[in-house]
């Protein structure tokens, strides 16, 4: 480590009680942001949201995997519950997630935070880097979405 290594830090959160919406301030107005004591009603201890989420996740995935049981009592429309999930998130989670994440860097996201990220924060400074990200920006913005929206459509027979 160098010598006089020096730590940028933004701030401090001391407040027990602190969500996104305290964070990331928008113009909305809500009641439970005016009222940081109902506010403070819903948050969670890390032990027991992580609790939650292990029990109901091992309990969608015991139902999965019996899905694909000799038994037909999780099957729904033709399809076991394993494989609605897996269309589910494979079919239609997936493409529309990626298609609105090359629409969200490619549009909204500020070109110099895509550059930042692209370059490690500038330890890649290389000229080569420069047009390559150009090159990426034009694929994230224009063609992946288009390829994107085009196989999502096809998958489902509205495209041929």
């Amino acid at each position: 480590l160098p010598e006089n290594l020096v730590l940028p830090l933004a701030s401090v959160i001391t407040d027990p009680v602190t969500t996104t919406d305290e964070l990331i301030p928008s113009g909305e107005t809500s009641s439970l942001r005016s009222n940081p004591l109902k506010l403070s009603e819903f948050t969670l201890s890390r032990k027991k949201a992580a609790l939650i989420v292990t029990i109901s996740t091992a309990i969608i995935g015991a139902f999965c995997s019996l899905s694909l049981g000799a038994t037909d009592i999780l099957v729904f429309g033709g399809k076991a519950l394993f494989d609605w999930f897996d269309f589910i998130t494979g079919q239609i989670f997936l493409p529309v997630v990626g298609f609105l994440t090359c629409i969200f860097i490619g549009w909204f996201v500020p070109h110099k935070v895509v550059r930042e990220e692209f370059t490690n924060w500038g330890t890649l400074r290389s000229e080569w880097y420069a047009r390559l990200f150009h090159i990426y920006l034009f694929l994230v913005k224009y063609i992946c979405p288009m390829a994107i929206l085009f196989i999502f459509l096809h998958q489902f027979g509205l495209l041929k």
